[in-house]
């Protein structure tokens, strides 16, 4: 993919470098996750300028926010370089994708991290160097491939319960299936796909699931994407600043309606002011707008989702000293899922505390920049 990717960027034409790709044994890492994979290097004159290169798949909008919120890729640092800091040269971070699409591509700049892509559109930045291509259009075909099961709707679903409760994965197909609300034959064949990908192992005589990190990663995306559209009932407004200002204090019956997105992340990890509100719910939408004063709005703030596991059955998240509030919120994976969704800066950010904060076996260490 470098070598591609380079080979694009030479064919844009009047860029006034001289381009270099020099791969490198792969570094050891999980399926869908940045691994190195060589070195990308600009010349001009005496003048260099190296770029440490981390293949990724495709990048959508919510792949990039959610890779953005586990690793940061130098682009912390390369803001306070602009700032006036200077730091020792090294090679930059660069991820390198098949395709970036448009919305990944302004996530990306906004949060300082270079890429590029099989197209040559890139965004390179390094000390006196700034690189911007965008509008290429890629001349290969993509492969087409039939995804895993496993990440469509009703896999989905129940990937968000295996991941919100850790002993979900040796529960009976039938209560996995009532849990969630999809067939028993689903849970079969999505559980089926889950060990065949190595997520889920049996030890002693007990299905555990395996590579939550990774997992969580391959569900967010694909969550975000297709599930989330079809859940989604519509957008509303408050009636009213005040009810908005106090959404905390608003009733919630946890048993059937919890916040999701901003909302949960602010009662998860605090010091958050929800700018978009999302609910999840299994009460009728009209007694939902009537009980917490909403009223349809297509550019509203608020917006309503099925809530489609069923929360007494999965059981209460966190130390009981918190159960009161988190119990009010979707668990932190969801929330996670949200705010991936929601793909940007503000959220990017909110998404890495949940992370870290709730979810500690999917925190990696910090990416080296050097």
């Amino acid at each position: 993919m470098l070598t591609q990717a380079a080979k694009a960027l030479r064919e844009v034409g009047e860029l006034g470098f001289e381009i270099e790709a020099s791969a490198g044994p792969v570094a050891a890492g999980e399926k869908e996750t940045p691994r190195e994979v060589g070195l990308l290097t600009l010349h001009q004159g005496p003048k260099r300028w190296r770029f440490r290169a981390l293949e990724v798949g495709r990048l959508t909008k919510e792949r990039a926010a959610q890779l953005l919120s586990a690793v940061d890729f130098g682009g912390s640092q390369r803001r306070k370089e602009s700032a006036g800091e200077k730091r020792k040269e090294s090679a930059v971070p660069v991820l390198v994708s098949g395709h970036v699409t448009e919305g990944a591509a302004d996530l990306l700049r906004a949060e300082g991290t270079c890429y590029l892509d099989a197209a040559g559109n890139c965004y390179l930045r390094g000390g006196s160097l700034l690189v911007f291509v965008r509008g290429q259009k890629s001349k290969r075909k993509p492969a087409s491939r039939r995804p895993n099961r496993a990440f469509e709707g009703a896999g989905l679903k129940l990937i968000f319960a295996l991941l919100a409760r850790a002993e979900a994965a040796g529960w009976t197909y039938r209560r996995l299936a009532e849990l969630v609300g999809i067939s028993r034959g689903a849970v079969g064949y999505v559980m089926e796909d889950l060990r065949r990908l190595g997520f889920l192992e049996e030890i002693g005589g007990e299905r555990r699931l395996q590579r939550q990190p990774e997992l969580l990663e391959r569900w967010a995306g694909p969550f975000a994407e297709r599930l989330r559209p079809k859940i989604l009932r519509g957008q509303f407004a408050f009636v009213g600043k005040k009810r908005r200002a106090e959404w905390r204090a608003l009733a919630l019956d946890p048993t059937e309606t919890q916040w999701g997105g901003e909302p949960a992340a602010d009662l998860l990890v605090g010091d958050l002011r929800p700018k978009w509100f999302s609910l999840y719910t299994r009460t009728e939408t009209s007694e939902v707008c009537r009980d917490l004063g909403l009223a349809p709005d297509e550019d509203g703030a608020v917006e309503i989702l099925d809530m489609f596991w069923d929360p007494q059955a999965l059981g209460g998240e966190g130390e009981a000293d918190n159960l009161r509030e988190l119990s009010r919120s979707v668990p932190p994976a969801l929330a996670y899922g949200d705010l991936v969704a929601r793909a940007d800066s503000r959220a990017v950010e909110a998404a890495r505390r949940v992370r870290e904060e709730h979810l500690d076996w999917a925190s990696p260490p910090k990416e080296d920049p050097r």
